[in-house]
This record gives C-alpha cells, structure tokens and sequence, in this order.
C-alpha cells in the first residue's frame, strides 16, 4: 500500500445544512484514495454513517493540540455561521481553501454581530476594501 499523507478535512459535516457539508460527503472518497484523513468540526455530531465509520471526527480544540501530526491542511469555506471557527484556524494553521462562496459577509457580519467574534466584519470591510467603505458601511447600513 502506498504511503498517505494525513490530512485535516477542515468543513462541516452532514447533518449541518448547506453546500460545503454535502459537497464534503462526495469529495471524502474521493480524497481518502491519496490521503489518511481525520475530520476537524465544530458541530455536535456527524450523522453520515459512512464518514463516522471511516474517519476520526475531532473538535477546533484536539486539532489546534494536534496540529503538527498532519502533513496537509484542508478547508472548505462556505458563507454560513457553520464556518465560524475556521478564519481563526485558518489564520493559525495555513492551508489550502475551497471557497464554496464568493463572499463571506454574511458569516462575517454574523460573527461581528452575535459576539462571536466582535470587529471581524469592520475589520475584513476595511483589509479588503479601505476606509472609504467603512464609512459607507456606517453611514449605509448593511444589507445582511
């Protein structure tokens, strides 16, 4: 058998809604061929027998310690509060993006808003776009 590197699979995971958790489903078997993988979440619990049969499902806490065990690092972003935790991570522990949405202002003014991650959308707004934007953020409103 050939060597595998491991291989973080960074995403939501069936039961969460949404594109990134039901396009992981289908690419897992595909990438396990290359690949030892353990699933990163942060999600009560994974409902897709098949995943939980065939890879460890760990926590943002456990990968964050383990980190140094995996030779690739593999995240799927999507615009949903589902994929709160990985800008973090991300910032943390670079790694290769599939990016399911253009934009992230929803999950980035979802983070800003609820607590999560207070600043996260003004600082993204005004990294990304200067302080023109901001401006017309403040005096605007935003549409999310």
């Amino acid at each position: 058998m050939q060597y595998r590197p491991l291989l973080a699979f960074v995403s939501p995971l069936p039961p969460e809604e949404g594109r990134a958790a039901d396009h992981a489903a289908q690419l897992l078997p595909n990438l396990t061929r290359y690949y030892e993988i353990v699933c990163i979440v942060d999600q009560p619990e994974v409902t897709d027998p098949w995943i939980s049969a065939e890879f460890a499902v760990r926590g943002a806490s456990w990968f964050k310690a383990n980190v140094n065990k995996f030779g690739r690092i593999l995240y799927q972003f999507a615009d949903s509060p589902a994929h709160k935790h990985m800008f973090s991570l991300l910032e943390q522990h670079p790694g290769a993006v599939m990016l399911h949405d253009f934009h992230l202002g929803a999950v980035l003014n979802w983070m800003d808003n609820s607590g999560y991650a207070p600043g996260t959308y003004t600082r993204a707004l005004y990294d990304s776009h200067g302080f023109s934007a901001l401006k017309k953020d403040r005096d605007g409103g935003r549409e999310s």
